[in-house]
């Protein structure tokens, strides 16, 4: 008797200790991913308490430092979250949108006239869109600013 439960616990031990952390794709990338945030980031405990147990942000921050980001931005858009400027869906999408932007540095207007705006649909869309706003902006296709435009009229 003592062995087949002794079997039993191990068979499920065993089972959980394997299970995926969704998005993660194991237990060990997740540990290695949060090894990397908090080096990376350089948040008090507090922060990182908050966050530690949400895998859906801990994945989004990683993927984030696996593309380089500027650590100062991830920290900010962080705070922004924390001091609940930012829901936990705008957050995952500003940090997301800050991957695929190239370097453009987007912020949430919630004051703006939506007449006014562009209606991007999806991440797929946006890309679309920055490399055609990046390649009408670069090499043969530069804009020229005549100097006595810029000047005040008398």
């Amino acid at each position: 008797m003592k062995i087949k439960s002794l079997f039993i616990f191990i068979t499920f031990w065993f089972a959980f200790s394997c299970v995926t952390h969704l998005p993660f794709s194991s237990a060990k990338s997740k540990r290695e991913s949060i090894k990397n945030i908090k080096d990376y980031i350089h948040f008090n405990k507090n922060e990182f308490n908050s966050i530690k147990n949400n895998d859906s942000i801990l994945y989004e921050m990683s993927l984030s430092i696996e593309k380089e980001m500027d650590s100062k931005l991830i920290k900010r858009r962080l705070d922004s979250f924390l001091l609940n400027s930012y829901s936990k869906k705008e957050f995952l999408h500003m940090l997301k949108l800050d991957r695929v932007s190239n370097g453009w540095v987007f912020e949430l207007d919630r004051n703006a006239d939506e007449s006014k705006l562009l209606k991007i649909d999806s991440f797929e869309e946006l890309e679309v869109f920055m490399k055609k706003m990046d390649s009408s902006f670069s090499g043969k296709n530069r804009i020229k600013i005549k100097s006595d435009t810029l000047s005040p009229k008398d």
